[in-house]
């Protein structure tokens, strides 16, 4: 009696395979929707993390630029020489200088 039972249902169960042979217009319609939708999510990720790529490479390149700069920079500074410190003699006087007046042959009147 087992053995009828799971005849049967084989049975039933190859000949609903047989009866629904393709898939209706509506599923493939969905299904074409729904791969369109997760293509271009893909792609829309892609394209992103592509750019993003892309800045970060710039920048770092930007920052290699700036960082030999300030090597070259300080290698400068370190082999300058130092200042000398000016004699006070030498300093300027923050008041402005007199003015004086002179004639046309050269003579202060």
């Amino acid at each position: 009696m087992r053995r009828s039972s799971a005849g049967i249902a084989s049975r039933d169960c190859r000949r609903r395979l047989r009866d629904d042979a393709g898939m209706t217009l509506v599923e493939l319609v969905v299904t074409m929707a729904l791969l369109l939708l997760v293509t271009t999510l893909v792609l829309t990720v892609y394209r992103v993390f592509s750019s993003s790529a892309a800045d970060s490479r710039t920048l770092s390149v930007s920052q290699e630029r700036v960082h030999s700069v300030l090597r070259i920079l300080e290698a400068d500074v370190r082999s300058a020489n130092p200042l000398l410190l000016v004699p006070s003699s030498f300093t300027l006087d923050p008041s402005p200088p007199a003015v004086t007046s002179t004639g046309a042959s050269g003579t202060s009147s």
